[in-house]
C-alpha cells in the first residue's frame, strides 16, 4: 500500500467519523383505513428506553376512524 492508499484510507476514516457524529432524524407516518361498518377506536402505546413526548416528538391525529 503506497502513499496514495494511505491518503485514501485516512480520507475514508475521516468521512466515516463525520457521518457518525451527525444527528440523524427519521419521520414515519402510519395510515389506517377502516373498511368495517363500525367505528374503530385507536389507542397508541409505545415502550422502550427512550420514550417520545406526545405533542412534542410525536402526534396522534385521530382517536376514532369512521366507517
Amino acid at each position: 500500500m503506497g502513499f496514495n492508499g494511505i491518503k485514501l484510507g485516512v480520507g475514508a476514516m475521516f468521512l466515516t467519523s463525520v457521518f457518525a457524529m451527525q444527528n440523524t432524524t427519521a419521520d414515519s407516518c402510519v395510515f389506517v383505513t377502516n373498511t368495517t361498518p363500525q367505528t374503530v377506536t385507536l389507542q397508541v402505546t409505545h415502550t422502550g428506553n427512550h420514550i417520545l413526548q406526545h405533542g412534542n416528538q410525536w402526534a396522534h391525529e385521530a382517536t376514532q376512524i369512521a366507517p
